[in-house]
């Protein structure tokens, strides 16, 4: 049998002897003080409380989350237990035995649904000695990050210039703006076309010699003017 159904098992038989112990006793005995100003009925109210909240645990444990919401602290048990008998202020003893049934189910089957993993010693679920020191969590140092090298800049070669990236720029505006294709600017910079896809504002590029130097448009010429039309010769009417 492993811990976690060892724990489970124990948990079961406490209660089973629980049951017993109260088993047949009255209203008025249920509700005599004696411990301070509680009696059987309010000791019960606690551990019904305590379900109430450590289900809740379980079920995120469970999920693989953290136990307890940001914000939720126990460290006040009195206060805890004088809030759970003010809720159920006047509720009758025999009523809360029957919550007290119906709590310790559903503690035990969210418990179940725990991994057993979470039951080993120095895990969440385990419980611990109330004298116990629980020992100093020491974060792990922190590795550095090797900051990314920079890439090579190409320096430019006689001849050539260089261009910085402007907003709306792409590779194919560039090169035909300096007369050259997309495959001579991707080897002036040691990259690929691919890469010239993703241009940043601010990329300075290397802008090489034209192999040939681009031809110019030809230039558009006005048609010359149509020529007057020349009237006919004149007939001689003859006498």
């Amino acid at each position: 049998m492993g811990l976690k159904q060892e724990l489970l098992r124990q948990a079961d038989e406490e209660f089973t002897g629980l049951r017993e112990a109260v088993a047949g006793l009255g209203e008025a005995e249920m509700t005599r003080p004696w411990l301070g100003t509680w009696g059987v009925r309010e000791i019960l109210i606690h551990i019904v409380g305590w379900h109430g909240e450590m289900i809740p645990v379980l079920e995120r444990l469970a999920r693989g989350e953290k136990p307890l919401v940001e914000g939720v602290s126990y460290d006040d048990v009195d206060a805890w237990n004088a809030r759970f008998v003010t809720v159920r202020q006047g509720l009758p003893a025999a009523a809360v035995v029957r919550e007290l049934e119906a709590s310790h189910r559903d503690f035990l089957a969210a418990a179940t649904n725990v991994p057993d993993e979470r039951f080993a010693p120095g895990k969440t679920a385990t419980p611990r000695a109330v004298t116990s020191t629980p020992e100093p969590n020491t974060p792990e140092p922190e590795t550095p990050t090797p900051e990314p090298t920079p890439a090579e800049q190409p320096t430019p070669r006689e001849g050539q210039t260089t261009y910085v990236v402007q907003s709306g720029d792409n590779a194919n505006d560039i090169a035909l703006r300096f007369g050259i294709t997309v495959e001579e600017l991707a080897a002036a910079n040691n990259t690929t076309v691919d890469d010239l896809r993703s241009l940043d504002v601010g990329d300075v590029l290397i802008i090489p010699v034209p192999s040939a130097p681009p031809t110019p448009p030809p230039e558009e010429t006005e048609p010359p003017p149509p020529e007057e039309a020349q009237p006919p010769p004149e007939t001689p009417t003859p006498e």
